[in-house]
C-alpha cells in the first residue's frame, strides 16, 4: 500500500505543479494580448516588452548594476534598522520612562488581534 500512496502523492504534486504553470501562463497570455483599451500600453507593458528590455539591460550590464546598488540600500537599511532597533529596546530596557513612552507606539504598530507586544523593563 505504501507504494501506491506515494505514486497518488507524486501525481498529485505534478497535477497541482501542472496547474499552476497553466494558471500562470494564461494569465500572462491574457495580459500579452488584452486590448490596448483594457491595459494601456503606457501604464502596463506587455510582457514580450518587459522579456526583451530586461534582456537588453543585462547584455548592457544595466540591470546587474542597478541589482547591486539595490541590495546595498537594503543591507544598509538592515543594518541601520537592525542597530536602532536593538539600541532602542536596550535603553527601554534599563530604563523604565523610556519604556512607557515608546510601548504603546510599538504596541500599535505590532499588535495582532488579541494580542498584546510589551516591552519589559530589565529591572523588573
Amino acid at each position: 500500500m505504501g507504494r501506491r500512496n506515494e505514486i497518488t502523492r507524486w501525481r498529485r504534486k505534478l497535477a497541482v505543479r501542472l496547474t499552476q504553470f497553466v494558471i500562470v501562463a494564461v494569465l500572462l497570455l491574457a495580459w500579452e494580448f488584452s486590448p490596448a483599451w483594457l491595459l494601456d500600453d503606457f501604464l502596463w507593458s506587455r510582457p514580450s516588452a518587459i522579456y526583451s528590455q530586461t534582456l537588453a539591460w543585462l547584455a548592457r550590464g544595466i540591470l546587474v548594476g542597478n541589482a547591486a546598488i539595490t541590495l546595498e540600500c537594503v543591507l544598509q537599511g538592515l543594518l541601520f534598522g537592525g542597530l536602532a532597533g536593538i539600541l532602542l529596546g536596550l535603553f527601554a530596557g534599563l530604563r523604565p520612562a523610556a519604556a512607557e513612552l515608546i510601548n504603546r507606539p510599538i504596541e500599535a504598530l505590532f499588535a495582532d488581534e488579541g494580542d498584546s507586544y510589551a516591552l519589559s523593563t530589565v529591572a523588573g
